[in-house]
Formats: C-alpha cells, sequence, structure tokens
C-alpha cells in the first residue's frame, strides 16, 4: 500500500553526514489545516525498511525495524507545525541510502538521500592549516587541498515549494557539547542574517527583517546538538546558499536550497514513477562533477610527481658526467677519451 500511493509533491534532498554522528533528515508538510488525528507519517528507508511511523498524530514503533530502535527520533511539539523531520544517531555506512517520508491523506513525498563520509575527512581536510601545506607544498599542491577541502566539507542540496515551508539541517557531531559555551551562525548567500544562538540561548537582535517571524529553531534540541532551523512562507529570494557555523567545535555545514513552483514539484512525482533500473541508470550532475573533479586531481599529482621525479634523476646524473669527464682528462694526453654520455 505504501508503494502505491500516489503524491501531489515529491522534493528531492541530498544530506551529507559523518560516520558514527548524527543527522537530521528533513520532511515537513505544506498543508496549513493540517490535523494531526488525521495524519499517517511513514520513513522508508531504500524501499521496504521501517524507519519510523506516525499514526494518527503519534509515534508507532511496532513495526520499526530493529537497526533503527534507540537511533532514530522525531519532535513530537513539531508535529502540529507540520514537521515530521527524524534524526538519526550513530551513523553508520549501512545508514547510506535513500530515505522516503511519506505524509498521508496530503499524499506529500519527500525523498532524502543519505550519504555517509569517513569523520577524517570532514575534521582533518576542512581544518587543514595553509601556510603550513604552503611550506610542504609547491602552489600546485596548494591549490589541489584548496579545491580538495571546498568538496569534503558537509554539503547538502534541499529543494521546497514555493509558498510552503522547509527544515534546514544542521547538527553537531560533538558529543560533549556544552550549550552554554555554544554559538550557531546561519546566513544566507554569505552575509544575511537569518539566525542566531549566542551562549545556547536564541538571539534575534541583529535578525534580517527578511527573516523575522518566518525563521524558527528547535530549543529544546540544543541538548542534542541539533541547530536546524525551519523556514516559511517560501519565496523565491529564499533560495541560495545557507551556511550554519558552530563555535567553538568549528563545524559548518553548507545548505544549498531550491525554490521550486508547485507545478514543477508535480512534475517531478510523475518522474519518479520510474522504475528503480531507470534511476539506477541515470548519473547525477553532481556526482558527474565530483568525477571529474577526482580526474583533474590524479593529472595534476601525475605530472607533479613526474617532474619532480625528473628533477631528482637529472640532478643524480651531472655529478656522474663530471667525474666521467675529470677521468677522461687525467690519462695519457695521446689516448683519444670517448665522450661520456649524460643522458640514455
Amino acid at each position: 500500500m505504501f508503494a502505491v500511493l500516489i503524491n501531489k509533491v515529491s522534493l528531492q534532498v541530498t544530506v551529507e553526514a559523518v560516520f558514527g554522528g548524527s543527522v537530521v533528515l528533513p520532511c515537513s508538510s505544506a498543508e496549513h489545516d493540517l490535523k494531526l488525528q488525521d495524519v499517517d507519517v511513514f520513513w522508508r528507508h531504500n524501499g521496504s525498511k521501517i524507519v519510523f511511523d506516525i499514526i494518527k498524530g503519534e509515534d508507532s514503533l511496532e513495526n520499526q525495524g530493529q537497526w533503527y530502535k534507540n537511533r532514530a527520533e522525531t519532535f513530537p511539539e513539531e508535529y502540529v507545525r507540520g514537521n515530521f523531520s527524524i534524526k538519526l544517531s550513530g551513523l553508520t555506512h549501512a545508514d547510506a541510502g535513500k530515505y522516503i517520508c511519506l505524509i498521508t491523506p496530503s499524499d506529500e513525498q519527500e525523498t532524502v538521500e543519505l550519504i555517509i563520509n569517513e569523520k577524517r575527512s570532514q575534521a582533518a581536510l576542512c581544518h587543514v592549516n595553509m601556510a603550513w601545506v604552503q611550506t610542504l607544498m609547491s602552489c600546485s599542491f596548494v591549490c589541489i587541498f584548496a579545491v580538495l577541502i571546498n568538496k569534503v566539507c558537509l554539503q547538502v542540496t534541499v529543494e521546497a515549494v514555493f509558498g510552503g515551508s522547509v527544515v534546514l539541517p544542521c547538527s553537531s557531531a560533538e558529543h560533549d557539547l556544552k550549550r552554554l559555551d555554544t554559538e550557531v551562525h546561519w546566513r544566507h548567500n554569505g552575509s544575511k542574517i537569518v539566525f542566531d544562538i549566542i551562549k545556547g540561548e536564541v538571539s534575534l537582535e541583529n535578525q534580517g527583517q527578511w527573516y523575522k517571524n518566518r525563521a524558527e529553531t528547535f530549543p529544546e534540541e540544543y541538548v542534542r546538538g541539533n541547530f536546524s532551523i525551519k523556514l516559511s512562507g517560501l519565496t523565491h529570494a529564499d533560495a541560495g546558499q545557507y551556511i550554519c557555523l558552530i563555535t567553538p567545535s568549528d563545524e559548518q555545514e553548507t545548505v544549498e536550497l531550491i525554490i521550486n513552483d508547485l507545478f514543477v514539484a508535480e512534475t517531478t512525482t510523475e518522474k519518479g514513477n520510474k522504475t528503480t533500473d531507470q534511476e539506477n541508470q541515470e548519473t547525477r550532475p553532481d556526482r558527474v562533477e565530483k568525477s571529474w573533479l577526482w580526474i583533474l586531481v590524479v593529472i595534476l599529482l601525475t605530472i607533479i610527481l613526474g617532474l619532480l621525479f625528473f628533477l631528482i634523476i637529472f640532478r643524480k646524473k651531472i655529478p656522474s658526467c663530471l667525474m666521467s669527464g675529470e677521468h677522461g682528462l687525467g690519462s695519457d694526453a695521446h689516448e683519444v677519451v670517448s665522450p661520456v654520455p649524460c643522458y640514455e
């Protein structure tokens, strides 16, 4: 029954998280007159694995898969606002894949593609000391590292519909987070102040007028490291890049928000009815882009290593040539000394 339901709105979201950490998988309803007693929400992983169910507005864990027990949780106080996002903790590579959130009777569906990265990729590369890299590598190597660092930091792409609402995920992987020492800064397209959390408390003094009464967080979730925000009354002006910076842990998450008109989402739903085989045959543009990036990096590294190898061999051959030449000059003057080749 779950598989054959037809949806009016289908959103696509890509979320990246780190091994061993936690992540918020967003799902919200655009319906304004939602009646909780009539609402059912089904979270599924890779087709049929039962992650979480909400029946008649209440959590229902009877059929929950053993793999997700005590690891998947929702935010019940947010149900009335149409927010049915889940937080998944203790992440492993087995958690990667496609998650589907189906909301009935409004027949809304959101698809979240979860990618699990090694923790060292984010921690080691995102905080590389560029001054140290410069002393160790040539300018070419610095450029390569700069490209790699930009791509390794967590990237999230979220799609939402005009006039609706959306949850922009941001969570900390720190287990011993001290709320009083924590500050979180949400920025839109570089400098627009969306939301600030100072010393674990909401701070709206410098919030941009555009986001007032439209951006909200989940204060009760701060202790769990969840600093996601919900943005309502979406317009095309809300599209763009959002950055969530958490200090003092210096964690950063970038969310790219795309705003679609409702009819665009409906078209996406029709396309979503394609078979799994067809979906697997399609190539995602972002993965193609990453493939080309790695190919370019490999080519540059090969060229640089080749030059270094050539220089090392060349320097070794010059002294041998000079020594051979001195030998020849010191022999009998009448003896014809054959020149020693300096290159093979």
